[in-house]
């Protein structure tokens, strides 16, 4: 009897987990366990990036898709304020690839004066597929940038961001570490891969008060998205770069990385391979490929920077 009562205790609280698990991705009534389990485990598959879900045109967000059921959890929200009295804005994605650390972009945390940004004026938030849902929001304890980064020439530009506090991934159903490339990584191109991040999704026109022209403005999505993308030839042949092109031969369809989605991953496989940089986000990557940071390269600084452990606070130090 006292057996049966404990399995019937357990039971219940599962059940009352489950619920409110799937309130929080507001996954729908009509989704099975067995229909979000296949989901789940066909999302690094070719199967899930040709999928009709990316293709549902309900979901497309310039030329990719909504992450509507977490699948890419271990993006994250690099946000920021202007001061103590402002509120947090995303200002980068991120990808988590510890306990304690996200792999991320050093403009990020660097203007082009070159002045670093206050840590105490930066978070992260992980933990939800949902800018306005339930997530965690973790205080970052110190940032470590390679050195000799610069934004012209572009070079370097990847940074290890370490936090306060252990995300403890393997204990969480809503986050994901994402592994780091293979240091003998092939040229990959060819390969089809994708980038996930909170960035721009969409443009809005909009008519200027003051000079009656009409302009584009930045429309900044709630939920995370990403795009489908083939890392193609970078021409100039530098083993710091990785370039991805569109996977649409149409010339005109709109499909590019945009701004927000700075020091967001490259994913092909099972590992992060890319580091979005700062090459021109509006530009159409079935006319302009998109430059990125190629994670291979920096594996060493990578490792070394996980691995440093500052006693005192040391803000943003460069590697």
């Amino acid at each position: 009897m006292f057996f049966k009562i404990c399995l019937f205790v357990i039971l219940s609280l599962f059940a009352e987990n489950v619920f409110i698990n799937c309130q929080r991705l507001k996954i729908p009534k009509h989704l099975s366990l067995k229909q979000l389990l296949t989901r789940q485990e066909a999302k690094r598959s070719k199967d899930f990036i040709e999928s009709g879900l990316g293709k549902n045109r309900q979901m497309r967000v310039v030329g990719g898709f909504a992450d509507e059921y977490n699948i890419h959890k271990y993006s994250v929200s690099i946000q920021r304020r202007r001061d103590a009295t402002s509120v947090f804005k995303h200002r980068c994605s991120g990808t988590i690839i510890g306990d304690y650390h996200i792999l991320t972009a050093a403009h990020c945390f660097v203007s082009r004066e070159s002045q670093l940004r206050r840590i105490s004026d930066m978070r992260v938030f992980v933990g939800s597929n949902r800018l306005d849902t339930p997530g965690r929001y973790v205080s970052i304890r110190y940032i470590i940038i390679k050195k000799r980064f610069s934004y012209d020439p572009w070079n370097n530009d990847i940074a290890v961001i370490t936090l306060e506090e252990s995300l403890s991934v393997d204990n969480d159903l809503f986050l994901e570490k994402m592994a780091l490339p293979e240091p003998t990584e092939l040229l990959l191109e060819n390969e089809t891969g994708y980038v996930a991040g909170f960035g721009v999704y969409k443009y809005q026109q909009h008519q200027d008060e003051a000079t009656g022209m009409v302009i584009e403005r930045p429309v900044f999505p709630i939920i995370r998205h990403v795009i489908n993308v083939k890392v193609v030839d970078c021409k100039k042949r530098n083993p710091k770069f990785i370039c991805v092109g569109s996977m649409d031969e149409n010339m005109n369809t709109r499909q590019h990385i945009a701004d927000g989605d700075s020091g967001g991953p490259l994913v092909v496989g099972n590992a992060v391979v890319g580091v979005v940089g700062v090459s021109d986000k509006k530009a159409k990557l079935s006319v302009r490929p998109a430059f990125m940071t190629r994670v291979s390269y920096f594996l060493n600084f990578i490792k070394e920077a996980m691995s440093t452990r500052y006693s005192h606070y040391v803000g943003i130090r460069f590697l």
